[in-house]
């Protein structure tokens, strides 16, 4: 049974990544907050551009179909959920800094359970309580750019 639960959702996110481009290349957000830890982490997958707070700073990206199995490492944290100005992503670290692994992401999502507007106006992982995230089990790459 075991197997067939992980199978399920290897399966479940194989198809969500194949299935996710973004055809229009606009911005990309969450949809509800209160989603699933899959269906939060099926809107990242998808290719195209986004913004992600690190640190207080609002930075672009473009994701990209690159993804990686969870021994590649070293990656950065990206937090999932509903942040300030509703940008959807915060990361641990950002370029500058010395343990920026320069977009290799290890994808954390809110528990269920967890008031999805807590975090309404976190810019940066300092404002998260880590015990209310927990690992996606999704591995990608989505450098950070500096806005204009």
């Amino acid at each position: 049974m075991k197997r067939f639960t992980i199978l399920s959702v290897v399966l479940a996110t194989f198809v969500l990544v194949l299935s996710a481009c973004d055809d229009e290349g606009g911005m990309m957000s969450l949809s509800e907050p209160d989603m699933t830890a899959q269906s939060q982490t099926s809107g990242l997958m998808k290719t195209g551009r986004t913004q992600i707070w690190a640190d207080g700073q609002l930075f672009d990206s473009i994701v990209t179909p690159a993804t990686f199995k969870p021994e590649s490492e070293p990656f950065d944290i990206l937090f999932n959920g509903d942040f300030k100005d509703g940008v959807g992503h915060i990361s641990d670290s950002k370029p500058g800094d010395k343990d920026y692994n320069g977009g290799r992401w290890a994808v954390y999502n809110l528990k269920s359970g967890v008031d999805p507007n807590k975090y309404s106006d976190a810019d940066s992982d300092s404002d998260l309580d880590m015990s209310d995230f927990e690992p996606a089990g999704v591995y990608f790459e989505c450098p950070l750019l500096p806005r204009k």
